[in-house]
């Protein structure tokens, strides 16, 4: 699927961009680029990083961020205790992540951006594990993600979604550029933005069943020989339940290889959202908790 400037290409812009905003706030312009989550937070770095800038220690996400600050900035670049939220006073900028992937952790979005708030110090938030799933993005002054994980659209497209009243810095580079995906410089990917506002269109649904799902691993699962106090299962595959080191060729099942070893297993679901919790609940009871030897 190709397009640009084209009426329908303009409409799906339209459509995307308003449903984006019912997460981010009606106040912030919406950039769309081809890429990734990590794209988009590079770009978003370069045009929006300002003064002294400090990058919240989450967990490997936030040392990603901490590491490319520091490659284009000259300024002082600390990294910052999330228990130590007094210490932002003295930046300028500050960059955060909501949800740590690679620990499923979610921080508090509210207690940062009260911090940035009282000092004025503008607020950069990567959303990509939590937007579409959390509250409170409307808080930051720059957010960006990428187009799957709590969008629940492919892989693709990242996004940088910044306050009306900001001026992102120019860079020299094209693709560093802001204006250059904003003003549509190139083919952004509309096969991507096709697929998420047909998923917009039931993201409700969608993320309800997960919240089912969620809820019958809990009462299944945990305190269980299959599942342990103390871990976590992000999700399952439906249709198969082998999990080894290396990627079932069948396709039927995922093992979820995170960033950082978190101490516990991370599962990733697969097609979940197309079942009701009716069937959710047959499939983990009897094709992945009665497996336990697998674990």
């Amino acid at each position: 699927m190709f397009g640009r400037g084209d009426a329908y290409f303009l409409t799906l812009k339209t459509e995307l961009e308003e449903w984006l905003r019912s997460f981010v706030g009606s106040s912030k312009n919406v950039v769309t680029l081809a890429g990734s989550g990590t794209t988009a937070a590079c770009i978003a770095l370069r045009n929006f990083c300002i003064g002294k800038v400090a990058v919240l220690d989450t967990g490997y996400y936030g040392g990603r961020w901490y590491a490319e600050a520091k490659l284009f900035t000259d300024t002082m670049v600390e990294k910052v205790a999330m228990d130590d939220l007094d210490r932002l006073r003295d930046f300028d900028t500050v960059i955060f992540v909501y949800v740590e992937t690679a620990s499923a952790t979610k921080y508090d979005l509210e207690a940062v951006s009260r911090a940035c708030r009282q000092h004025d110090i503008r607020l950069l938030v990567d959303a990509t594990a939590s937007i579409g799933l959390e509250k409170h993005h409307h808080l930051a002054d720059v957010v960006f993600f990428s187009s799957c994980k709590g969008l629940m659209g492919p892989t693709g497209a990242g996004f940088i979604c910044y306050e009306k009243t900001i001026t992102p810095t120019a860079q020299n580079d094209f693709l560093y550029n802001l204006s250059s995906h904003e003003d549509v410089k190139y083919t952004i990917p509309y096969n991507v933005m096709n697929a998420l506002v047909g998923v917009s269109r039931q993201h409700d649904i969608y993320v309800g069943r997960m919240k089912a799902a969620a809820s019958l691993i809990r009462k299944h699962a945990v305190g269980t020989r299959a599942l342990a106090e103390g871990s976590a299962v992000i999700g399952v595959g439906l249709r198969g339940v082998k999990l080894d080191n290396e990627l079932d060729t069948t396709g039927t099942s995922i093992y979820y290889l995170p960033r950082k070893d978190p101490g516990y297993s991370l599962l990733f679901f697969l097609g979940l959202v197309r079942y009701d919790s009716n069937c959710i609940e047959k499939c983990l009871i009897e094709r992945v908790f009665c497996n336990e030897h697998e674990r």
